[in-house]
């Protein structure tokens, strides 16, 4: 299941009337470069980028990828549930972790896994 990220966004950058790859790493901030290693497995996205590029192509890649790897996770949309939770009553958690690369595919999963527990003590993850 490697490259999972990669062969989504080449068969949406493929699709008709979506943005060429020279004008989509434009809009994601990176490199044609980039983007060619991204979509040939030898590098990797951001879940910032991810995100970003979610947004762009209006597409979820996110869940897409979850299908795929066969973790399926049906979601408010992040924007509609941070619009119901008053600013006030929201708060930034951070992580920073290094993952090896055989642990990639299991991000998805790791993220599925913090919302559920989460949700069992009344937190909401956006």
């Amino acid at each position: 299941m490697k490259n999972v990220i990669g062969n989504i966004l080449q068969e949406l950058l493929s699709e008709k009337g979506s943005p060429t790859k020279k004008d989509f790493s434009e809009m994601l901030g990176i490199s044609v470069k980039t983007l060619y290693n991204v979509v040939d497995g030898s590098s990797e996205l951001t879940i910032n980028q991810i995100t970003k590029a979610s947004d762009i192509l209006n597409f979820d890649i996110l869940n897409e990828y979850n299908k795929r790897i066969g973790k399926e996770y049906s979601s408010d949309s992040k924007m509609s549930v941070a619009k119901k939770i008053p600013t006030n009553q929201q708060a930034t958690l951070t992580f920073n972790f290094g993952i090896l690369p055989e642990a990639y595919d299991n991000i998805a999963a790791f993220m599925i896994d913090i919302n559920a527990l989460a949700l069992k003590h009344g937190i909401k993850v956006l």
